[in-house]
Protein backbone atom coordinates (compact mmCIF):
# COMPACT_ATOMS: atom_id res chain seq x y z
CA UNK A 1 0.00 0.00 0.00
CA UNK A 2 0.83 3.74 -0.85
CA UNK A 3 1.34 6.11 1.80
CA UNK A 4 -1.22 8.23 0.32
CA UNK A 5 -2.66 11.23 2.70
CA UNK A 6 -5.90 9.47 4.39
CA UNK A 7 -8.96 12.11 4.15
CA UNK A 8 -10.16 13.17 7.18
CA UNK A 9 -13.72 11.65 8.55
CA UNK A 10 -14.81 15.29 9.51
CA UNK A 11 -16.69 17.48 6.90
CA UNK A 12 -14.14 19.79 4.88
CA UNK A 13 -14.68 23.11 4.63
CA UNK A 14 -15.03 23.23 1.18
CA UNK A 15 -15.93 20.45 -1.19
CA UNK A 16 -12.46 21.59 -3.27
CA UNK A 17 -10.68 19.90 -0.24
CA UNK A 18 -11.36 16.44 -1.69
CA UNK A 19 -10.38 17.64 -5.12
CA UNK A 20 -7.54 15.65 -6.67
CA UNK A 21 -5.93 14.89 -9.93
CA UNK A 22 -6.36 12.11 -11.92
CA UNK A 23 -3.53 10.33 -11.18
CA UNK A 24 -4.30 10.55 -7.56
CA UNK A 25 -7.86 9.59 -8.17
CA UNK A 26 -6.03 6.37 -10.06
CA UNK A 27 -4.05 5.59 -7.20
CA UNK A 28 -6.95 5.53 -4.73
CA UNK A 29 -8.46 3.18 -6.64
CA UNK A 30 -6.50 0.76 -7.05
CA UNK A 31 -5.02 1.50 -3.13
CA UNK A 32 -8.86 0.94 -2.17
CA UNK A 33 -9.68 -2.38 -4.62
CA UNK A 34 -6.66 -3.95 -3.15
CA UNK A 35 -7.90 -3.43 0.62
CA UNK A 36 -11.18 -4.55 -0.50
CA UNK A 37 -9.42 -7.76 -1.96
CA UNK A 38 -7.61 -8.07 1.36
CA UNK A 39 -10.99 -8.13 3.27
CA UNK A 40 -12.05 -10.52 1.10
CA UNK A 41 -15.49 -8.50 -0.35
CA UNK A 42 -18.06 -9.95 -2.81
CA UNK A 43 -18.08 -7.11 -5.90
CA UNK A 44 -21.40 -6.25 -4.28
CA UNK A 45 -19.99 -5.50 -0.67
CA UNK A 46 -17.71 -3.57 -2.60
CA UNK A 47 -19.98 -1.86 -4.33
CA UNK A 48 -22.09 -1.02 -1.27
CA UNK A 49 -19.54 0.15 0.75
CA UNK A 50 -18.74 2.99 -1.79
CA UNK A 51 -22.26 3.99 -2.04
CA UNK A 52 -22.48 2.98 -5.54
CA UNK A 53 -25.44 0.94 -6.96
CA UNK A 54 -25.61 -2.56 -7.74
CA UNK A 55 -25.16 -1.98 -11.12
CA UNK A 56 -21.46 -0.52 -10.49
CA UNK A 57 -20.34 -4.14 -10.19
CA UNK A 58 -18.33 -3.52 -13.66
CA UNK A 59 -17.03 0.02 -11.91
CA UNK A 60 -15.06 -2.29 -9.41
CA UNK A 61 -13.60 -4.08 -12.19
CA UNK A 62 -12.35 -0.86 -14.10
CA UNK A 63 -11.08 0.96 -10.60
CA UNK A 64 -9.44 -2.59 -10.36
CA UNK A 65 -7.74 -2.32 -13.79
CA UNK A 66 -6.46 1.68 -13.15
CA UNK A 67 -9.65 3.75 -14.12
CA UNK A 68 -9.52 6.73 -11.76
CA UNK A 69 -12.49 6.87 -9.32
CA UNK A 70 -14.45 9.78 -10.04
CA UNK A 71 -14.35 13.50 -8.75
CA UNK A 72 -17.15 12.75 -6.42
CA UNK A 73 -17.42 13.96 -3.02
CA UNK A 74 -19.28 11.30 -1.46
CA UNK A 75 -17.03 8.28 -3.11
CA UNK A 76 -13.61 10.23 -2.02
CA UNK A 77 -14.87 10.53 1.50
CA UNK A 78 -16.22 7.21 2.07
CA UNK A 79 -12.45 5.88 -0.32
CA UNK A 80 -10.47 8.06 2.58
CA UNK A 81 -12.18 6.61 5.56
CA UNK A 82 -11.34 2.90 4.52
CA UNK A 83 -7.93 3.71 3.82
CA UNK A 84 -8.13 5.22 7.40
CA UNK A 85 -9.32 1.93 8.42
CA UNK A 86 -7.25 -0.36 7.16
CA UNK A 87 -4.44 1.41 8.52
CA UNK A 88 -5.76 1.47 11.77
CA UNK A 89 -6.86 -2.31 11.97
CA UNK A 90 -2.80 -3.01 10.48
CA UNK A 91 -1.63 -0.79 13.03
CA UNK A 92 -3.62 -2.67 16.03
CA UNK A 93 -2.70 -5.74 14.50
CA UNK A 94 0.80 -5.42 13.52
CA UNK A 95 2.04 -9.41 13.86
CA UNK A 96 -0.95 -10.44 12.10
CA UNK A 97 -2.38 -8.76 9.49
CA UNK A 98 -4.88 -11.47 8.64
CA UNK A 99 -6.81 -10.65 11.73
CA UNK A 100 -6.83 -7.61 10.70
CA UNK A 101 -8.44 -7.96 7.57
CA UNK A 102 -11.10 -10.69 8.78
CA UNK A 103 -12.04 -8.02 11.19
CA UNK A 104 -14.27 -6.05 8.93
CA UNK A 105 -16.34 -9.25 8.10
CA UNK A 106 -16.00 -11.18 11.36
CA UNK A 107 -19.72 -10.60 13.57
CA UNK A 108 -18.64 -8.36 16.44
CA UNK A 109 -20.45 -8.21 19.28
CA UNK A 110 -19.26 -4.49 20.53
CA UNK A 111 -21.35 -3.28 17.41
CA UNK A 112 -23.96 -5.39 18.28
CA UNK A 113 -23.45 -8.45 16.83
CA UNK A 114 -23.16 -7.30 13.61
CA UNK A 115 -20.31 -7.62 10.99
CA UNK A 116 -18.33 -3.97 10.25
CA UNK A 117 -18.99 -4.35 6.90
CA UNK A 118 -22.60 -4.14 6.71
CA UNK A 119 -22.65 -1.25 9.02
CA UNK A 120 -20.25 0.19 6.79
CA UNK A 121 -22.58 -0.40 3.73
CA UNK A 122 -25.08 2.81 5.47
CA UNK A 123 -24.98 6.51 4.17
CA UNK A 124 -22.44 7.53 7.33
CA UNK A 125 -21.21 3.92 8.40
CA UNK A 126 -17.54 4.02 6.91
CA UNK A 127 -17.38 7.16 9.29
CA UNK A 128 -19.18 5.67 12.09
CA UNK A 129 -16.73 2.45 11.70
CA UNK A 130 -13.55 4.79 11.26
CA UNK A 131 -14.50 6.57 14.72
CA UNK A 132 -15.44 3.73 16.54
CA UNK A 133 -12.00 1.98 15.99
CA UNK A 134 -10.35 5.63 16.56
CA UNK A 135 -11.91 5.05 19.90
CA UNK A 136 -11.82 1.97 21.33
CA UNK A 137 -9.34 0.05 18.86
CA UNK A 138 -9.79 -3.30 17.28
CA UNK A 139 -11.96 -5.56 19.83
Amino acid sequence: MSNLAIINTDEPEHASDLDFDEDERRDLAKEVTSIFKAWKLSTAEQAMVLGINTVGRTTITRFSHGQPLPQNYDLLWRVGNLLAIFYLLRSYNVNNPDKADKWVSTPNVAVNGARPVDLMKSPNGVGSIRAWLEAYGAR
